[in-house]
């Protein structure tokens, strides 16, 4: 079963849940924790970033911490 994002967050919930998607070199990027370690290695999985990239951070696809993902992944 495919975790969706969870529509009730709230904003500071959210904004807590930003730990998890850095800004870098402008862009921000998930921090990837399929890394073969929590959860089967990612093949989106980059040094353990998420290769996606984005403008601003989708806290629209946020959803609560489970252990192994804060946002809905591209990849699942």
């Amino acid at each position: 079963m495919i975790k969706q994002p969870d529509l009730d967050l709230t904003d500071a919930e959210k904004k807590e849940l930003d730990v998890f998607f850095p800004k870098i070199n402008f862009l921000y990027q998930a921090i990837c924790l399929y890394n073969g370690v929590v959860a089967q290695l990612c093949p989106n999985n980059e040094n353990s970033l998420c290769k996606t990239k984005h403008g601003s951070r989708p806290r629209n696809l946020y959803h609560k911490w489970d252990g192994k993902n804060a946002w809905k992944c591209v990849c699942g």
